[in-house]
């Protein structure tokens, strides 16, 4: 391929930090440098011009897969598109050096074609390129003696940085003398460079958290940023808060350098990156105002639907319309801390629904009267008795963002998907009852759940007729404070104390929490239904029967009697359990509603052909 030709030097240009278009080098090796399960594999390259060569190459993480593919491989001339430099420490000292991160290229000859190493370049060392720039200034030196060189001096990428133009362009909000070839791409942050300008876009924002402890009190927030590189959390504390929180708008783009950079606490982040910054007396942060191509929160949205595969604690993005929203609730956690969560549920073309969780100032603030689209990035999902949600806590949440698939979404939604009334909700019961055949819940007999042998846990549906409901011990009392359901405990003098607020009440609420057992045609079991299920069930609430049963034992107890023998789909959960040495199935209903017959009849139907064999065919052929 004779055609071919490199851009003779080109790598000198670029290592002296000039920004230059589509340079043609050829790669003569490439070498993996990490791999681990939570970030992409890295390569670093051997990269050649034909005059000169270097190795302080690397490839960005959406290129990547051209090596994995085997596009790219030895030999192989390449055209860079699109790349970062950066400035690399020596002993904690600034040098010459540079490291060229690969943002976008194209192949123009496989290496297999190629065969050999074109030219016969020689190593860009530091020293070199000191040389160079050695001679460069003194040319510029040369010609602005000669009066003609003013113009020349404030308009060569190669104007060195002082550090007084600097501390000036990190300290005003004007970016006009900041050097963009100064900035560090986040996917080549390490501990080991303490000198580093970033230029990301903030993506997410947290509220102000404070905390409490033996140590003292504080307070901090965390911001999720990115660049074309990668992304990383930034977190401050106490002063950093007061210095930085103000100051920072979701989806502006700024310059930060200085900070700590440190192993990420994944118990914390859902961030692709091994690593995360913590603000210090030393960091400053100001706004770029100038145009950039720092991209803008990048989504890989999982359709609804399929999340109800999914495992626990996986993490990923979705996009919904806010179909319905809870109220805002206050409680207690365990460890006593005020908290603020609200429930909604989104919806999207996959006719699935599924509840979200928003926490903090986000559940305050949050209305969703007009039904707005929600895209939320990196949820985490969670599962509770065999329905799966999805959380917020940490995530960058947007309100109607200005994407396509947002668009997409809302006009769905506005001429077809606001009409359904067959949506599955995975996060419980569907709006029409036929959630109880969805993967996680599918409906069986007692015959065929004993049969699954559960050594964990299993979710499913039931068709089953109450037998007896136990009347003794079916209320107890539990805290009054909102969003606590927890049994209290009773001090002796008309007093009651929480252990999970950690205070004492002079009043409480009855709750409901009753043990029944529930038959079908092929076997029985014991079942314990929560408050919310036992209160359909009886028609009446906790409050009401508590009382009564308080009040006048035996009346109370004969109306429960009168729920006997009375039909249900139960959606329950069921797990081997040890009492006395001896194994037991635990079994508990956290959805109990009328019989949808339609279900019930498709499921008959199904085992019907499945145990004959019998499938029904239509003129044109086609099975039903």
């Amino acid at each position: 391929m004779s055609n071919i030709k490199l851009t003779d030097g080109i790598l000198m240009k670029i290592m002296r930090g000039d920004q230059v278009e589509n340079p043609v080098v050829q790669v003569l090796y490439c070498k993996k440098i990490q791999k681990n399960d939570s970030n992409p594999d890295r390569y670093r390259l051997l990269l050649s011009d034909g005059r000169y060569m270097i190795n302080f190459a690397m490839l960005a993480s959406q290129v990547t897969d051209l090596v994995a593919d085997g596009s790219l491989t030895n030999n192989a001339v390449i055209v860079v598109k699109r790349y970062i430099t950066t400035k690399i420490q020596s002993n904690g000292k600034n040098d010459n050096r540079r490291v060229l991160l690969i943002l976008e290229l194209d192949i123009l000859a496989k290496g297999e074609d190629i065969g050999m190493k074109l030219g016969n370049p020689m190593n860009l060392t530091a020293e070199i390129i000191a040389e160079a720039d050695k001679a460069n200034s003194s040319k510029l030196l040369s010609e602005k003696t000669n009066g003609n060189a003013s113009n020349t001096w404030d308009k060569s990428p190669n104007k060195p940085a002082s550090n007084t133009s600097m501390q000036t362009s990190m300290n005003t909000t004007s970016n006009s003398t900041f050097n963009p070839n100064m900035c560090h791409p986040i996917e080549a942050l390490s501990p080991y460079n303490s000198k580093w300008v970033l230029k990301v876009r903030v993506m997410n924002k947290s509220s102000i958290r404070t905390w409490s402890n033996s140590k003292g009190e504080g307070k901090l927030f965390s911001m999720d940023v990115c660049d074309e590189t990668g992304e990383i959390r930034i977190t401050g504390f106490r002063d950093e808060v007061d210095k930085f929180y103000d100051m920072i708008q979701t989806d502006r783009i700024y310059y930060i350098t200085g900070g700590q950079i440190k192993l990420a606490n994944k118990q914390y982040s859902t961030l692709k990156n091994d690593y995360e910054i913590t603000l210090n007396r030393d960091t400053e942060i100001v706004e770029c105002h100038e145009t950039t191509n720092v991209p803008t929160v990048s989504f890989k949205f999982v359709p609804i639907k399929a999340i109800a595969t999914l495992e626990p604690n996986s993490i990923v993005d979705v996009i919904g319309v806010c179909k319905e929203a809870g109220e805002c609730v206050h409680f207690n956690s365990r460890a006593g801390k005020a908290l603020i969560k609200r429930e909604i549920q989104l919806v999207d073309e996959s006719q699935c629904s599924i509840n979200l969780t928003l926490w903090g100032k986000e559940a305050e603030d949050f209305d969703g009267s007009s039904q707005p689209v929600i895209a939320i990035k990196g949820a985490k999902i969670n599962e509770f008795m065999g329905s799966k949600s999805i959380s917020g806590m940490s995530s960058p949440i947007r309100i109607n963002p200005d994407i396509p698939e947002a668009y997409k979404l809302r006009g769905w939604y506005d001429n077809e998907g606001s009409k359904l009334d067959n949506v599955t909700n995975i996060s419980g019961r569907s709006t029409t009852g036929d959630g109880y055949q969805s993967t996680n819940s599918p409906l069986m007999t007692f015959r065929e759940v004993k049969a699954k042998h559960v050594t964990d846990s299993l979710s499913f549906s039931n068709i089953g007729t109450i037998m007896l409901i136990k009347s003794d011990r079916a209320v107890y009392k539990s805290c009054p404070a909102e969003g606590c359901n927890k049994k209290l405990l009773e001090m002796g003098d008309d007093s009651y104390r929480c252990d999970k607020c950690g205070k004492e009440y002079n009043d409480f609420q009855y709750r409901l929490l009753v043990s029944m057992n529930v038959a079908d045609h092929t076997g029985e079991s014991w079942m314990t239904v929560f408050a919310s299920e036992a209160e359909k069930i009886l028609g009446k609430t906790s409050q009401e029967m508590g009382e009564w049963l308080n009040n006048d034992k035996k009346e109370a107890t004969e109306y429960i009697a009168t729920k006997n023998f009375s039909k249900f789909m139960f959606r329950c959960r069921s797990r081997m359990d040890t009492y006395n040495d001896e194994n037991r199935m635990k079994t508990v209903a956290f959805a109990a509603e009328p019989i949808n017959h339609v279900v019930v009849n498709k499921y008959y139907l199904d085992k019907i052909k499945e145990l004959t064999g019998i499938q029904k065919k239509t003129s044109n052929g086609m099975e039903y």
